[in-house]
């Protein structure tokens, strides 16, 4: 399956993804219009972006305005948290350490282990941050207690997902076949 293709570039696009599996949400109809994904690792972001930190406190929608404006998302301080990995790459830039110890500090957020929150936010200030990127990168880090998405979990999906709309642009007789006979879909 080719991961660059303009028929399912343009399914995706329009939002037909009913028998898709785990692309087949109102939800996910929705980001797949918004952002139009032409690559594996853009169905990935999708994915992620339905998940409820990613999703948190309007972040869902400032990402895909981003998106659309084709804001530079490349700022590794100041992106949005997809993926536990963009928290660990935030957390080791910000206070210089090794992406293990990185790691430890993103389980601390995600355990809402406020002691070792406020223990960071002594780091942050040790490593001459100011108060408004600390308060903004807490206020981020903090929505880790929702459910995320690790990025090569998301890929992994997102390979299913491209494959499976691919076969749906290209084979759709022998996609719903198969969809309907061995899938769980909400047309079941």
């Amino acid at each position: 399956v080719s991961s660059h293709d303009i028929s399912t570039e343009c399914l995706l696009a329009r939002g037909d993804n009913i028998g898709i599996t785990f692309a087949e949400s109102r939800g996910m109809r929705k980001i797949l219009i918004e952002m139009a994904p032409q690559t594996i690792l853009e169905v990935a972001i999708a994915l992620a972006l339905i998940r409820p930190a990613a999703a948190a406190d309007g972040r869902k929608s400032d990402f895909l305005r981003m998106w659309k404006a084709r804001l530079c998302l490349s700022d590794q301080l100041r992106r949005p948290i997809l993926f536990d990995d963009d928290a660990i790459a935030i957390i080791r830039s910000a206070l210089g350490c090794t992406s293990a110890e990185a790691d430890r500090w993103r389980k601390v957020f995600t355990k809402s282990n406020y002691q070792k929150i406020q223990e960071f936010r002594i780091l942050l200030l040790k490593n001459n941050h100011s108060l408004d990127f600390i308060d903004s990168v807490l206020e981020d880090l903090q929505q880790l207690a929702k459910y995320s998405f690790c990025k090569s979990h998301a890929l992994s999906y997102a390979q299913l997902v491209w494959a499976l709309a691919y076969w749906k642009a290209h084979n759709p007789h022998e996609f719903w076949i198969a969809t309907l006979n061995h899938c769980q879909t909400e047309l079941s």
